[in-house]
């Protein structure tokens, strides 16, 4: 049920103060102080917003008159660590899920980013669907590396979440001249410079980056404004800086498995031990993801999915396998149309979270509806700043630097060894 509040464009733009009279030095009305120079915000734009540590330590902003509070309904969460050890877990949990209430002109206007050709109709089988999802150019092209090398947007069996990757644009459109941001390909070719977010089972050759929509970023704000008292400090003190459009079709059972977005092992160990970390690599190129910052999903769409956090057993040591980690009814969120789940950097350390349709349906007509699918707009605050090609027929892709392109050589040169030695063996 769309829950959204329908609302005037002026009232739309009325971002009130996040903290009221405890800021008098920051804007009232936030959107409006931005300055459009793009049809994309800007890093410096987004770091006028930017607040001080001391700021972004009060908790609850204050609501005025002016402005009616955007939070709805907490639906679930935080968890208490003696809550969370009745049901088994050692930890406990700060992520919450919230209902939201947003002007609807706000989420109309990004979900027109969205292509058609994306949007399931009431005739789709899963076939119709998938070759109009394999020839849309919009889409982020992923090619993944596990467990089979494959383009989850043609793949007929791939059930990955197909997405598409905004950021703030660092640096607006230029010439690469060859040298800077550590060398590498694309000398005299128009590059912006991005964050960007590193992917797991992805070669760097294969990140993609756009600059993100003024639309885009705008509903970025309002979910920034409304989770604001749940998040992260790192995360109070600036608007994201970085979108995927995670798209998911029932017809094609899509899902997102069970993972960690920003931790490993190691750095559990170093978390409990107190010992002071560097960021974890990803592919051979450092995590993007700001250390200590949250990540907040917003959904629309048709189709109800199941957010679960799933966690070791009591007792458990921290290395304990992930498929051995326990999925319970206590750690999972309904997530729906205007909902918004707010996923704690702690949680990531100690839980790992993953999405599914709720049901167990069969990918046909008469289990369920062929027009039920899901968006997902994964908000995150990334550091890793990366030149992504403007070209429309270099699809977005990342300029690889000396050392990316070094490291992709070794890569190729150990597949063709890995090959040569199961060759050797067959004969």
């Amino acid at each position: 049920m769309d829950r959204l509040v329908e609302t005037t464009d002026r009232q739309a733009a009325d971002i009130a103060p996040l903290r009221d009279r405890q800021m008098p030095n920051r804007p009232s009305q936030l959107i409006d102080e931005l300055i459009r120079v793009t049809d994309w915000p800007m890093l410096g734009t987004v770091r006028s917003l930017q607040l001080t540590a001391e700021e972004a330590q009060v908790g609850e902003r204050v609501p005025t008159n002016k402005t009616k509070p955007l939070i709805s309904e907490i639906l679930w969460g935080p968890l208490t660590r003696a809550q969370a050890l009745v049901h088994g877990c050692d930890h406990e949990s700060r992520s919450t899920l919230l209902r939201v209430e947003l002007p609807y002109d706000v989420v109309r206007q990004a979900s027109e980013h969205i292509p058609s050709a994306l949007v399931p109709l009431k005739t789709d089988t899963r076939e119709s669907l998938m070759a109009r999802v394999a020839s849309c150019v919009w889409l982020d092209q992923i090619n993944v590396q596990y467990p089979a090398a494959a383009n989850i947007n043609s793949s007929t069996t791939s059930m990955e979440a197909l997405r598409k990757s905004y950021s703030v644009v660092v640096e607006d459109k230029h010439v690469y001249d060859g040298e800077a941001g550590g060398g590498g390909d694309g000398k005299g070719e128009e590059v912006y410079t991005l964050f960007s977010y590193t992917q797991a089972n992805r070669r760097p050759h294969d990140w993609r980056g756009t600059p993100m929509p003024w639309d885009v970023f705008e509903l970025g704000l309002h979910c920034w404004r409304a989770a604001w008292p749940h998040l992260a400090l790192e995360s109070r003190r600036a608007p994201p800086t970085h979108v995927q459009v995670m798209v998911y079709h029932w017809l094609r059972k899509a899902k997102v498995g069970q993972h960690r977005d920003n931790s490993w092992v190691k750095e559990r160990e170093q978390r409990a031990s107190g010992e002071v970390h560097a960021p974890p690599t990803v592919a051979g190129s450092e995590n993007s993801q700001a250390q200590n910052s949250s990540v907040m999903v917003f959904t629309t769409g048709t189709a109800p999915m199941v957010f679960t956090l799933a966690f070791a057993e009591h007792g458990a040591p921290l290395d304990c396998p992930r498929d051995r980690y326990i999925i319970h009814p206590s750690f999972q969120m309904q997530l729906g149309h205007g909902t918004l789940s707010i996923l704690d950097p702690i949680d990531d350390l100690f839980f790992t979270h993953g999405a599914q349709f709720d049901g167990d349906y069969r990918v046909t007509t008469i289990d369920g509806d062929p027009t039920w699918w899901r968006l997902g707009w994964v908000f995150r605050w990334l550091g890793a700043e990366k030149d992504f090609y403007a070209d429309p027929a270099k699809q977005a892709g990342m300029r690889l630097t000396r050392v990316l392109l070094a490291k992709g050589e070794e890569y190729q040169k150990n597949k063709r060894m890995r090959m040569k030695r199961k060759q050797t063996s067959w004969r």
